[in-house]
């Protein structure tokens, strides 16, 4: 299944995710809570292949992404560090986002994922189908590209130490100098 995990709200793109999946037959788990969650549920009614689970643990977040084929994320607006992307690259999982800001940098088109045209459920359909037309193969190097982006980048220690560079950097600066 793809996996949707956020706030169930206008400018996550929900409109987007569910016009999207609405009669392609791909399965679609979306976690959340929000305003949108009425319409959520009447989509789920509407069409079999898309499940609302509601609120989830961290723990459960995860489990779901170890089964998942991809995390979707369909934002309109401009994320300032989508946290579910790098969640979903330490399990290897693939994303498929709005090609919109950061997220652009985190998403890499055709090498940890696949970014579509903002607000376009046309367009991330057609993406969504072409990962899902994707061999094996080379589902296996999406997998192995989100997982070495978050070791490259992402972990812990290496947040800690770009952290310390800044500092480093911003104290040389700014140091009183004779």
């Amino acid at each position: 299944f793809y996996l949707y995990v956020g706030r169930l709200t206008e400018e996550k793109g929900l409109r987007v995710l569910l016009a999207a999946f609405a009669n392609n037959g791909l399965l679609l788990r979306i976690v959340g809570a929000g305003p949108l969650e009425a319409l959520v549920q009447q989509y789920c009614g509407l069409y079999p292949n898309i499940t609302y689970l509601g609120r989830r643990t961290k723990e459960e977040v995860r489990d779901l992404l170890d089964h998942s084929i991809a995390l979707i994320f369909p934002s309109l607006w401009y994320e300032t560090f989508g946290m579910v992307v790098i969640e979903a690259f330490a399990q290897s999982v693939p994303v498929i986002a709005s090609a919109l800001g950061n997220i652009e940098y985190l998403v890499r088109n055709e090498f940890n994922g696949l970014t579509f045209k903002v607000g376009c459920d046309r367009d991330l359909s057609e993406k969504v189908w072409f990962y899902h037309a994707l061999s094996a193969v080379e589902k296996k190097n999406y997998e192995r590209n989100a997982q070495d982006t978050h070791h490259r980048y992402y972990t812990p220690a290496d947040n800690a130490s770009q952290l310390q560079a800044i500092y480093r950097e911003a104290i040389n600066r700014h140091s009183c100098r004779p």
